[in-house]
């Protein structure tokens, strides 16, 4: 599967967006349980938000990914960011209301 991965997403880097679409029905749910995992139950509707952000992080990086480890790390990689990004600015907005 990953040697498959690496092939779609050289596809990806260079404009297929067929081949994304590939990647993105393959890598989907696994990138949102790993959102949920990341944010906690109570933030589902959030993990959706970082998944279809990380969907776009994907796609807009996809021409400067190297081919030298998995698709599946590059993309954890890319929600784990999304998702530490979110946590930032809900951990900020949250100390605004307690004032």
């Amino acid at each position: 599967m990953s040697e498959e991965l690496n092939s779609y997403m050289v596809k990806t880097a260079k404009g297929d967006k067929e081949s994304f679409r590939f990647i993105a029905n393959t890598l989907g749910y696994k990138m949102h349980a790993t959102a949920i995992k990341l944010l906690g139950s109570t933030h589902s509707d959030e993990a959706d938000d970082v998944v279809q952000i990380s969907l776009i992080k994907i796609w807009q990086l996809a021409p400067h990914w190297i081919n030298k480890g998995s698709v599946e790390g590059y993309v954890y990689k890319i929600v784990f960011s999304t998702c530490m990004d979110f946590l930032r600015r809900y951990k900020i907005s949250e100390e605004y209301k307690d004032n």
